[in-house]
């Protein structure tokens, strides 16, 4: 069933972060401040690299005035802020220093975040044994608030391991606990109570619940939780075989799914869409949803039980078909399905159709290959081989010389020295003293490469030009004829073709050194404004310049 959705969770873990030394300045004036007015400033500064400043600044403040509770917040900060592999260092860090306050709900909300660390990373055994170490302490407590959102963790794992009949007592708990107290976790309960009616096969109880929770939600104007709610109810809806109520939910919950990144949830709604439209007839519809499944699956490698189905039914469909080229592709990421669900789902083995276990799958793919290579091989596939590598091998070479012939009328006009005339910008209707202050700047910011900075914007460059983002990008649209994103971009390839063109050494950078080398954030970001500026692939830009560079260098 879904995996729960980002709200479900209390605690979210985000982005990654890299060791560096810190400012001691910068340090001793924010250790006096006080932890929250940190937090605060942790929480509101977009730079990953001033985070990472407050926290290690926060955690140092707490260990010299041996506050445990505030010693394990710092690391929980830092936690925040790392890279998966470091994560349960952190967690680790925070359980030594609250075990050794011996302070219970300092120890059990410890284990709490430890938990989610391991249930993050999949490893549903090691969460589960956390969180119950976790509810043992806090059971010790009157933190009743803390010991439920304990509880609602101790049920998403028993959810995802299917335990459902479990999961649906802990979370009726978390429902009347959270209930007039805590909107979100009594929203995110009530999704998940739905979730496990659906599993167990108790319709009319997941109605009622969706029910009141798109109610809640709608009341407190929380859309995303409504979309999440109509999710659950599509799905509920077509165990109902009320198909078309069926799709017209999910439809409308898709977006929030797509927009927000929730593969898991967006996978399960293909699949539902899917099984909507083969029960009401429409087969090759069903297909194009059932292919998104396998889509996500190839991108983000996530499969579960409930929507394994989607490859059965493609497997059956091209075999209908007699096309045994796309029945063996399916059959084979089946098999790599199966052996990713087996490892996770143990009860898996025991209730998977045994006609589509791997060892039939095997057996039907071999058959296939067989089959296959044998009559395409002799019949045709010498032929089709010949005139494959035809087309290529002439595609190859005349992509070949045109990038060669772009190449050299690149670089003999970026070698001519252009004739100088007389700048004649547009009018803008502006102060002439601000143009004339502005455009001195921009010289400084040309001469200075301040564009090479990875973080530069239009807000930045406006800032540096002492004026604001509207003016900025009149005066460069009338003095340089372009947006400020491409002025932007192309003094960064100006920059990087020049290096090129005088010195081999960066000819033999990698891609992404010289992606680095430009001030691009992405690879891609680099790629797009390469070509823009020069019309060629940098790839191939670096390999003819390598080339000419040798020539040269042997002449």
């Amino acid at each position: 069933m879904y995996k729960v959705f980002k709200y479900s969770c209390f605690f979210f873990i985000t982005s990654s972060i890299y060791s560096q030394p810190l400012n001691s300045a910068l340090k001793d004036s924010l250790a006096g401040k006080d932890y929250a007015i940190l937090a605060d400033k942790i929480d509101a500064i977009p730079n990953k690299k001033l985070q990472l400043v407050y926290s290690n600044v926060y955690l140092r403040k707490a260990k010299q005035e041996h506050n445990p509770k505030q010693i394990a917040e710092g690391y929980k900060l830092l936690l925040h802020l790392s890279e998966r592999p470091y994560k349960l260092k952190y967690a680790d860090s925070m359980v030594a220093v609250a075990v050794a306050s011996g302070k219970n709900e300092l120890i059990g909300s410890c284990y709490l975040t430890k938990g989610i660390v391991f249930y993050e990373s999949k490893k549903m055994n090691d969460a589960l044994a956390t969180y119950l170490k976790a509810n043992s302490y806090l059971s010790k407590t009157d933190d009743q608030y803390l010991l439920h959102k304990v509880k609602f963790n101790i049920a998403l794992v028993k959810h995802y391991l299917w335990a459902d009949a479990e999961a649906i007592s802990i979370l009726k708990e978390c429902v009347a606990y959270f209930k007039g107290k805590e909107e979100k976790p009594y929203l995110s309960s009530l999704h998940s109570l739905g979730l496990c009616y659906i599993r167990t096969k108790q319709f009319g109880l997941c109605r009622a619940t969706n029910a009141k929770g798109i109610a809640e939600a709608k009341r407190v104007g929380n859309s995303t939780l409504v979309s999440y709610f109509k999710n659950s109810e599509g799905a509920n809806q077509y165990f109902k075989r009320n198909f078309r109520e069926s799709i017209q939910l999910l439809q409308e919950g898709l977006p929030v799914l797509i927009q927000s990144r929730d593969f898991a949830n967006e996978a399960t709604a293909y699949y539902y869409l899917g099984m909507d439209y083969l029960k009401t007839g429409k087969r090759d519809v069903a297909m194009v949803y059932f292919k998104k499944v396998d889509e996500i699956f190839l991108l983000e490698d996530y499969i579960s039980p409930d929507i394994r189905g989607a490859y059965e039914e493609l497997i059956k469909y091209y075999r209908d078909k007699h096309d045994e080229h796309n029945e063996l592709i399916y059959i084979r990421i089946l098999t790599k399905a199966n052996e990713s669900l087996f490892s996770n789902y143990k009860f898996l083995n025991n209730s998977i159709n045994k006609e589509y276990d791997n060892v039939k799958l095997r057996e039907r793919s071999n058959y296939l290959e067989a089959s296959w290579f044998k009559r395409n091989i002799l019949d045709y596939g010498l032929v089709i081989l010949i005139i494959i590598l035809s087309i290529t091998a002439f595609s190859y070479f005349r992509k070949k010389r045109l990038y060669r012939e772009k190449f050299e009328v690149f670089i003999a006009r970026a070698t001519t020295p252009p004739v100088k005339k007389p700048a004649q910008p547009a009018y803008v209707d502006i102060n002439p003293e601000i143009i004339s202050a502005v455009t001195a700047r921009m010289e400084k910011f040309e001469r200075e490469q301040k564009y090479l900075e990875k973080e530069v914007t239009v807000t930045k460059l406006a800032q540096l030009c002492g004026t604001n983002t509207k003016y900025v990008s009149r005066i460069i649209l009338a003095y340089k004829n372009k947006k400020t994103t491409d002025y932007i971009n192309d003094l960064k390839i100006e920059h990087i073709v020049a290096l090129l063109t005088r010195e081999k050494k960066y000819s033999q950078y990698t891609f992404k050194a010289l992606c680095e080398e430009g001030g691009f954030i992405t690879t891609q970001h680099f790629t797009r404004a390469f070509f823009n500026y020069t019309g060629i692939n940098p790839v191939v830009f670096m390999e003819e310049m390598r080339k000419k560079h040798e020539r040269v260098q042997a002449d």
